[in-house]
């Protein structure tokens, strides 16, 4: 199960979530909601049963996220904005996934 500590420091980032279950309620993992500053809803799916399952899912998605990939991958959605605005905005995703891992890693060490 997912500690109120990690729960409470995914809001504290301004990040919603939701929990995902299997058949059983048995927790599977965590769903993680934000606004990007362009007007993205990002969503990033985290899998594990606990902390430490959780924070090396968020671990991976975050050294495996390629803001160039993801530019590309939303430039011709519609309504998009430019393809600066994009990587601009891709690469504060980065940052903010990067922010999260160790926001998120410090209170659960505390």
């Amino acid at each position: 199960m997912f500690s109120n500590v990690l729960l409470n420091a995914i809001q504290g980032k301004g990040w919603l979530y939701s929990v995902n279950f299997d058949n059983d309620t048995n927790p599977i993992g965590l769903e993680l909601e934000t606004w990007t500053p362009a007007g993205e809803d990002f969503l990033v799916y985290l899998y594990g049963s606990n902390d430490d399952e959780i924070l090396h899912s968020l671990y991976e998605y975050a050294e495996n996220f390629d803001p160039e990939e993801h530019a590309l991958f939303c430039v011709d959605m519609r309504e998009a904005p430019g393809i600066r605005t994009l990587l601009h905005d891709a690469d504060k995703m980065a940052e903010e996934l990067n922010s999260l891992c160790e926001h998120l890693s410090n209170a659960v060490k505390k």
